[in-house]
């Protein structure tokens, strides 16, 4: 929060810790600790003036200006300080609290204001907290962490509330520097959907990337990682969390995992460690303090006794009951600190007979394990220990399916902040509501124990629908402020700001799916969450919920509007990455435009006409796609000159492939000329893709065509340069550009790295669209260097077959070519020529005419090979001719080097020669690319011939 005007950047040094004042950040030996921006705030101001009394007066007006708060505030801030440091009252205490007066630093402090410290591993964790001072577990702990040295997997075994979260978040704290890649907690509590499983891995360790099967993506992503998993809360998914690990041990060999259930998950190798209840005293006469003091169940309730009511000493008269209420508690964590939060209203043998009735009431009406009725027991007893208005607050709360901040408690409680956060933190001071901090800011949460009652009380109540209406609109105008800020905000400050809400998008969606007359709200938050999806590529997810958004637009009365429009195209853009190009794409982007065009919307018209563009190259539908992108550049002259420059890259790319070189040429020649880095610009969002990249993988083909196979060389390595850091537009440049361009120059060594590249894209981000072209150019490849074999041919007919089963026909009939030319390579003629002429067919068909030179001079050598020389030489001829039409040097090169062998056959050494001598004369440069090499060989040989 920073209310706190400090001395100067730098930092404060006490035992183990650093605090420093720049980033309000706590570290113990180097590893952060978080404590929420309030408890920063007041340890700063301790540290600040080290060795004087603060008063509460003065710490409640630095910390919550202008704010009136109470007691409990400063309360709970106060204990997260001194579980983060461990701090016990006595010899040693860092902060002492003086009766009446208010608190002093009074542990030695060295200040250095001129230097700033930050965390040296902050990028290799995101555990959540290691505030709490941990009793009782040391054995426990020490023992998981040495089956992790011998186990892969490891699995703390226990009923809800023996403090397994606790425990395994303090062994993965330990952890931390022992794993390369970090160490990476997972909270399965509010996740209720088991396919979203990977999703929530993946969105934890930080992969990136797109994928239809995010299983198989976030395989790929750990393969050769070294890092601990710590699965937490797996019971409601344990079979398919079981599933997840069993392959995860089995396809990333150095990958560990730590989970937390109340079952074991039955993976084979799992080592499991079953945590009971924290050590009572027995049950004996003349039981002191000092005595139940050694023990940790009785240390635990002190500790927690003391955060509540500072004054609070455990007395020799109180132990035997203390200790009684420990062991009647079964030893539970969570239901020891919830008594022990109680002092400050009843006295020990109070709490102890209250505790037993309820326990005894529950046990009568509930079935179950003894430990589970004993904490519903002790959560029903503080539950009913509440004020009305207490209470109310914890019920609506219940809505939140992870952590939540105080404008979300504000927006379900309908009570204004600033008094919904004296209440938090009084219910945070009972153990009713936990207290953290996230990636920004102090947040709060209800252990799921807790939050599963509160739940069922708001369903008994009659109030869980008002309550998750209100939780569902304030999700919704969150993800509205994040779909305004998303084109205006970094992208990696966007995700670290909204990616936190996820849980709480499923959850509203979840809740208006099956509520009645909540349609609008439903389509509103698919609207707005779309670009969350978006952004986390969780493409299987984002399909399904715009698809259930769309099947609702009629009985929300939004059919026909400007927000259909928006989910037609995303839900296009969506089934592109999981189904690939079928008649659905089409359809939806046809209904947009429908829709663009009746509200006279020319900014989604012009999206609409781009996508529908990409769709018809994609699917070989060129022609219809130049007219598409002529109507764009009409509207975009007319509206926003800004998009006309991709409207030119999609028209010029069209032209290319149907033949128009020299148009298509021009185009991106003087786009290339004019660029200017578009990659933060609105209309990168607007479109999808790198604007710059687009360009350079449409002029390197046009390039190479006109015969520069040294600067096509170069745009196309700058295209892959410009689409660092975009996913989407790095595969289309590794596949589209540089690993075309590599195999046309013959520099095996270049297509093997770029192979290499586009190969890990895939396997990283689970792209299939692009795998059958890698596999195409892999069979290319082994063809170039001269070994093809039965697998090559196998691998390059899976590949075809891959692209017309996702109708993926751009350039089908130049791979259709290569896998005629490796069956020749494997001289199996009849074959050979039966798929060249499939990729004749298919060119005429497609009007794609970019490739038909180097058909025909294919279909020549198959001709060849099979003695037909006469006709080979008719093949070679037309292929020349057609060359020329277009425009494009290169192929002509090539059908002149083999007619150029040919004419060498058969003893025709002068025609040879003229032939290579025009051809060559018409290059500027290249001259040591392998067509242009060959024909230098050719033309030596016939010139002695001659």
């Amino acid at each position: 929060m920073n209310n706190i005007d400090h001395r100067g950047h730098g930092t404060y040094s006490f035992g183990p810790f650093t605090f420093a004042t720049e980033r309000q950040t706590l570290m113990k030996d180097n590893i952060p600790i978080r404590i929420g921006g309030r408890a920063a705030d007041i340890l700063a101001l301790l540290l600040e003036r080290a060795g004087e009394v603060v008063s509460k007066a003065e710490l409640y007006a630095k910390v919550w200006p202008n704010v009136t708060v109470n007691e409990s505030n400063l309360k709970v801030n106060m204990a997260a300080i001194r579980r983060a440091l461990g701090d016990r009252s006595g010899a040693g205490a860092f902060i002492e609290t003086i009766p009446g007066l208010g608190y002093s630093f009074v542990a030695p402090v060295e200040v250095d204001l001129t230097k700033a410290v930050y965390p040296s591993n902050a990028d290799r964790h995101n555990l959540a907290t290691t505030t709490i001072r941990v009793v009782g577990r040391d054995g426990a702990i020490s023992d998981i962490l040495q089956d992790l040295e011998t186990s892969r997997l490891v699995t703390v075994v226990g009923p809800g509330g023996i403090g397994k979260t606790t425990v395994a978040l303090t062994v993965a704290g330990r952890a931390l520097g022992r794993f390369k890649d970090g160490v990476w907690m997972v909270d399965f509590a509010s996740l209720r959907d088991p396919q979203l499983v990977p999703n929530a891995i993946a969105l934890a360790v930080g992969q990136q990337g797109m994928s239809a099967d995010m299983l198989d993506s976030l395989l790929r992503h750990l393969a050769d990682r070294e890092l601990m998993l710590v699965l937490d809360n797996c019971e409601h998914l344990a079979d398919t969390v079981a599933k997840c690990c069993n392959l995860i041990l089995e396809k990333a060999p150095q990958v560990k995992v730590l989970a937390t259930s109340r079952e074991l998950l039955g993976v084979e190798g799992e080592r499991v460690r079953i945590l009971a209840g924290l050590e009572s005293p027995p049950a004996t006469s003349g039981l002191t303090a000092d005595i139940a003091l050694k023990f940790p169940a009785v240390q635990l309730f002190v500790e927690r006794a003391a955060d509540r009511l500072e004054t609070f000493v455990l007395a020799d008269s109180d132990a035997q009951f203390v200790a009684e209420i420990c062991r009647r508690l079964d030893g539970l964590a969570l239901a020891i600190e919830l008594a022990a939060m109680r002092v400050d209203v009843f006295g020990i043998k109070d709490i102890l007979s209250q505790l037993d009735d309820q326990i005894r009431l529950l046990t009568g009406r509930r079935g179950g394990l003894e430990r589970h009725r004993t904490l519903a027991a002790t959560i029903e007893w503080s539950y009913g220990l509440l004020r009305p208005d207490e209470a109310a607050v914890l019920r609506a709360l219940s809505v939140f399916p992870a952590s939540f901040d105080i404008d979300g408690a504000s927006a379900v409680t309908r009570i204004a902040p600033a008094q919904i956060e004296g209440m938090l933190n009084d219910l945070a001071a009972k153990s009713l509501l936990s207290v953290g901090s996230g990636e920004l800011e102090m947040g709060y949460r209800l252990l799921e124990t807790t939050r599963v009652y509160c739940a069922e009380r708001l369903r008994n109540d009659g109030d869980d629908q008002l309550a998750r209406r209100l939780h569902a609109q304030h999700v919704c105008k969150v993800f509205e402020r994040a779909a305004m800020e998303w084109t205006q905000t970094p992208a990696k400050d966007w995700a670290v700001g909204y990616k936190r809400y996820l849980d709480d998008l499923r959850g509203a969606l979840d809740w208006s799916e099956n509520a009645r007359k909540e349609d609008a709200l439903l389509i509103r938050l698919t609207v707005a969450g779309d670009y969350m999806w978006n952004h986390l590529s969780f493409t299987n997810e984002r399909c399904h919920r715009l698809a259930k958004a769309i099947e609702r637009l009629g009985a929300a009365w939004l059919a026909g509007t400007v927000t259909e429009m928006k989910l037609q195209i995303s839900y296009a853009w969506s089934v592109m990455f999981t189904r690939g190009m079928v008649p659905s794409v089409k359809e939806a982007l046809q209904r947009a435009l429908e829709i663009a065009l009746v509200h006279g919307d020319a900014e989604y018209r012009l999206r609409t006409l781009r996508m529908i563009a990409g769709y018809q190259v994609f699917v070989g539908e060129h022609d219809a796609a130049i007219e598409k992108m002529k109507s764009f550049i009409e509207i975009a002259k007319a509206s926003d000159p800004t998009a006309l420059p991709v409207g030119l890259v999609t028209l010029a790319l069209a032209e290319v492939a149907v033949g128009n070189l020299q148009t298509g040429r021009a185009r991106v020649v003087e786009l290339w000329r004019t660029r200017i880095s578009a990659s933060d610009s609105a209309r990168f969002a607007r479109f999808q893709l790198n604007e710059d990249s687009s360009t350079a993988i449409v002029l390197s083909w046009a390039e190479w065509l006109a015969g520069f196979p040294e600067k096509a060389t170069s745009i196309a390595d700058e295209a892959v340069t410009l689409s660092a850091g975009h996913d989407l537009s790095l595969g289309n440049s590794l596949a589209a550009s540089a690993c075309p361009i590599a195999y046309w120059t013959g520099d095996t060594d270049r297509l093997t790295s770029y192979l290499d590249m586009l190969d890990d894209y895939i396997e990283r981000h689970g792209v299939l669209t692009w795998k059958p072209v890698s596999q195409v150019y892999r069979g290319a490849l082994h063809s170039q260097r001269r070994n093809p074999d039965a697998d090559t041919v196998q691998m390059l007919a899976e590949a075809i077959e891959s692209l017309r089963a996702m109708n993926h026909f751009v350039r089908l009939p130049y791979y259709l070519g290569v896998f005629a030319s490796v069956l020749l390579d494997q001289g199996r003629i009849e074959r050979a020529h039966a798929v060249i002429k499939s990729a004749l067919d298919q060119a005429e068909v497609q009007n794609e005419r970019w490739c038909v030179p180097e058909l025909m001079r294919l279909e020549a050598a198959i001709n060849a090979a099979g003695g037909k020389l006469a006709q080979a030489e008719a093949n070679l001829l037309r292929s020349i001719e057609f060359a020329e039409d277009i425009g494009t040097l290169s192929w002509k090169l090539r059908a002149t080097n083999d007619l150029a062998g040919l004419y060498l056959s058969q003893a025709r050494p002068q025609e040879a020669e003229r032939a290579l001598r025009a051809v060559r004369l018409m290059f500027k440069e290249g001259f040591q690319t392998a067509d242009l090499v060959r024909s230098k060989a050719l033309l030596h040989r016939a010139t002695q011939l001659c």
